[in-house]
């Protein structure tokens, strides 16, 4: 049998944070770190917040500091975009250069339905 060493538990605050903020007619759902099984449920709470309160005509992810998007964060992403379409709001994911993001939103066919910018600029149209 293998061990493998201990990693230390890390709460899912930890392992991901969430900001958001508007900007012009764009809310801007800002993620860092891991985006998984663990922290989905936390990103997808704020962005149906948004959802909710329907503050712009447009929702954003900034996903460019996201380090892994695991299974749970690509259904999240898809039922987001979903979400938005039936509130009437455009939703975009910022991916930065973040190859890990890109790949699994690309294999998966995400980005078929979703619109992918590299940059914040790109997704507000500036």
């Amino acid at each position: 049998m293998s061990h493998y060493p201990a990693f230390p538990q890390r709460s899912p605050e930890e392992l991901l944070s969430v900001s958001s903020r508007m900007l012009g007619d764009a809310v801007v759902v800002t993620a860092a770190g891991d985006v998984d099984a663990v922290t989905a449920p936390r990103l997808l709470g704020e962005l149906a917040a948004v959802l909710g309160s329907r503050p712009g005509r447009r929702l954003v992810l900034d996903m460019a500091r996201v380090t892994f998007l695991g299974s749970h964060g690509l259904a999240m992403v898809v039922d987001v975009a979903n979400r938005a379409r039936g509130h009437g709001m455009e939703f975009g994911v910022v991916v930065g250069d973040r190859h890990t993001v890109i790949r699994a939103l690309e294999v998966t066919g995400v980005a078929d339905s979703v619109p992918l910018y590299h940059s914040l600029p790109d997704a507000l149209g500036r």
